[in-house]
This record gives structure tokens, sequence and C-alpha cells, in this order.
């Protein structure tokens, strides 16, 4: 089996195993029919998983039924666990999807309808768009979340593929960006003169990888302008955060450092009072340090009459309000005031209304003297 399946991996286009593998691997995974492993991801039961590997293939590595890989079970721990991505549902570019993560997060996000949670690779045919990481056509802080798993190995600038995702990504916003690393090599090595597959697949570990990445990995995101964080297991660095999370995989673990870039951002909440709106409303992410600008549109009959920022009163003039330079969480609550004039019945006035009384009352009680 080890052979068969380094074989396929080996010498079949990537775009045909993408189509093949969701019907040629499930009929593999019957001959592992019974009871010893479980995928986290799809919940499938068998008495063990597929061999997987270009060079060296791992035991338990491949589920039979989602096509799963070890980082990819850890991944889907680590988002239920430690992440409100179920939650919250925040817009989500997935590059290079995996079919194991597509189909949930297709029913996560309602159907996948382009909106809020879009899938992007150089010639999958299971994704939604098709373009270069290395020039992503989409416009500026697009996105709350970016997933680009195994890619970075693969292109040819892997350094402004890196910016790309910074760049459309919103200023605190948060990725998952896996690569595999050496954590005995300090610094990443490539060599563009190397073309030769067999070569690649010495040298690289693969036919398709440009370069092998060291403890450096990490500094390279933050060249591209993120902050990162990085786990890693088996005491290397600090891999007792994922010790719960570890827990849960009946399989070898084989991954170098599970990266998280984040741009640095505050939280600025805005609402409004009964007499108008603000826009934007609800949660917005401001990077560190710069301006977020709200627009107060009063209702009819009423005007604008004060912010309260973090419950003090600020005076504004005019209809829009600047909180300049954020380097904390705030609250920003429009206020507005009844100023008359105008119609209609959803307008909120005061109302007078003349109350006829009858019967003896206690002269203190209603002067409200006691």
């Amino acid at each position: 089996m080890k052979r068969l399946i380094r074989f396929i991996l080996n010498a079949i286009p990537r775009p045909i195993l993408q189509r093949m593998a969701g019907w040629a691997v499930p009929l593999l995974g019957l001959l592992y029919v019974g009871r010893g492993r479980e995928c986290p991801v799809c919940g499938t039961k068998r008495r063990k998983f597929l061999p997987y590997g270009y060079v060296t293939s791992r035991d338990n590595a491949l589920c039979p039924n989602c096509l799963s890989l070890e980082r990819h079970r850890l991944l889907w721990l680590w988002l239920q666990r430690e992440s409100d991505l179920f939650e919250r549902c925040p817009r989500l570019l997935h590059v290079a999807p995996e079919v194991c993560l597509m189909r949930h997060l297709r029913r996560t996000y309602g159907g996948g309808n382009g909106a809020d949670y879009v899938t992007a690779d150089l010639e999958s045919p299971l994704a939604d768009l098709h373009f270069d990481i290395q020039h992503i056509p989409l416009e500026d802080e697009s996105f709350d979340v970016v997933f680009c798993n195994h890619i970075m190995e693969h292109v040819e600038n892997d350094l402004q593929a890196m910016r790309e995702i910074y760049r459309v990504m919103r200023r605190g916003g948060w990725g998952v960006i896996l690569s595999p690393v050496e954590l005995e090599r300090e610094k990443t090595f490539e060599d563009d003169s190397i073309t030769d597959e067999a070569e690649r697949t010495r040298i690289f570990g693969q036919y398709d990888h440009r370069r092998v990445y060291g403890r450096d990995y990490a500094d390279r995101l933050r060249e591209a302008g993120f902050e990162v964080e990085d786990f890693t297991i088996d005491g290397v660095s600090d891999g007792s955060k994922l010790e719960h999370v570890l827990t849960d995989i009946q399989a070898p673990v084989e991954i170098g450092i599970f990266i998280f870039g984040y741009v640095n951002g505050y939280t600025v909440t805005a609402s409004a009072g009964s007499g108008g709106s603000i826009t934007p409303s609800g949660e917005s992410i401001v990077a560190e340090g710069d301006d977020i600008k709200f627009t107060l549109s009063p209702r009819s009959s009423y005007a604008v009459s004060h912010i309260l920022l973090d419950g003090e009163r600020v005076n504004v003039s005019g209809r829009t309000y600047i909180l300049t330079d954020v380097r904390d969480n705030h609250t920003v609550q429009a206020v507005f005031k009844y100023v008359g004039g105008g119609g209609g019945s959803s307008d909120y006035r005061p109302v007078l209304k003349s109350i006829e009384v009858s019967g003896t009352f206690d002269r203190n009680y209603v002067e409200g003297q006691i």
C-alpha cells in the first residue's frame, strides 16, 4: 500500500488527483474497516488510517473518508477549541483549500455563497477563484481570516506571497500559515538553480518544493508585517500550549511549527441610541495608531447630540466623529436629541396626556414629601 500511494502521489498530476481522491481513497479505506483510529474532522472510525508521503510514507496518516492528514486534524481541533471561527464566521479566504476542511467550512458558512467563505488556488478545479498567490487580485484588507497551508515552500517568491496575504488581511485579523520546517536547520535553504525534479526531491523533500524552511520561518512572516506565534511539539519552543489538543490525535504527529499570523489591532464597538444610526456599527478592528471615522445619521425630527466614548461625553459638530490614534479597545455610542418637526408614525417623540382623577388624596404624598 505504501508503494502504491507513493507512486500515485508522484506520477499523477495534482489536478487529476484532486478529482479522483474523493471517491478513490474511500474505496481503499474499505480495506481498513474496524475500530482503532478515529478522525476528529469527520468522525470516521477505522482499524487504521492509510499511509501517506511522497518520499517516506507515514503510517496512520490519511483518513480514508475525509482525506485529512495529521496537520489537518490538529488544525481542526485547534479551530474548535481555541478559536471563535464557528461562532463568528468571519470573512475567510482559504488558499489551496483542503477538501476535508472545505466541506465543513462550506456548511458552516451556509453553503459557501462566495461572500464570506472564499476558496482560491492556482489550478485546483475545486476552488472558487484561480490566481497566483504572489499576485492576489483582491482588495486590500478584505478578509478577517486567511488559511494558507503548505504553499510557501512551492512559490517562487515566498516573501512576496506573505506580503500579499498581509495586504488582503484586515487589521486585527488572523491567519494560519502552515509550512514544513526542519527545526535542526537554523536558516531556510533555497536554490532556484535546482530544477530537476529528482534533485529537488532529494534536497527539498518533494519534486515541486523550492526551499526547506529552518527556524527562521517565523521571522520571514514577521518581515512581511505579521505578528507571529509559533507552537511546536515535544518541548521545542512552547509545545505545552497544544498538549490538550494532541491527546485526541490517534496517529503519529509530524508537524514542525504551527504558525498563526496576526495583524496588530484593537476592537472599537459602535452603537447608537434611539433617534439615529452610526456607521460602521458593531465591532471594527483598527490597526494600532490608526484612526476610525464614524458617520452619524439622525432620523427625521432628531439631531446629533454627542458621543459617549467609553461612557464619557464627547461633543461633536456635524455628522461625523473621528476616533484618532487608537491604542486600546473602545466603545462608541452615538446619542441623538429630539428637535421637533418632521412627521411619520415611526418617529419617537414626547407625548403629554391629561389624566382626570377623583377621590381623596393625602397632600404630603401627592407633593412627594414622604
